[in-house]
């Protein structure tokens, strides 16, 4: 008989007769290392937002008197902490 816990500390009995055929992945781990891609500066500028922002820039104006072109980004620190945003109800985020 196996025991797991729930969120509220509950026991769960599992009565099964089979064994854990296969251990379960961390299905997290997929979403990290696409975020830390997404993320990544390449210099090469093939993903993420390197890609994005090569792809637009430079922007011109009209009468081609000026133009605006991207140098390179960073990710700010975040204003708040996870606990916090959590309390305010609002999204753990950093400036760009």
């Amino acid at each position: 008989m196996v025991y797991s816990y729930t969120e509220k500390k509950r026991i769960r009995k599992d009565f099964g007769k089979r064994p854990q055929v296969l251990d379960i992945p961390y299905l997290l781990s997929i979403q990290l290392d696409s975020f830390q891609k997404f993320i990544e500066q390449d210099p090469e500028g093939q993903y993420g937002l390197e890609a994005a922002f090569r792809s637009v820039f430079p922007i011109q104006s009209y009468s081609g008197n000026s133009e605006l072109q991207y140098v390179s980004y960073r990710l700010g620190e975040p204003v708040f902490d996870v606990q916090e945003c959590q309390i305010r109800g609002v999204t753990y985020s950093a400036p760009l």
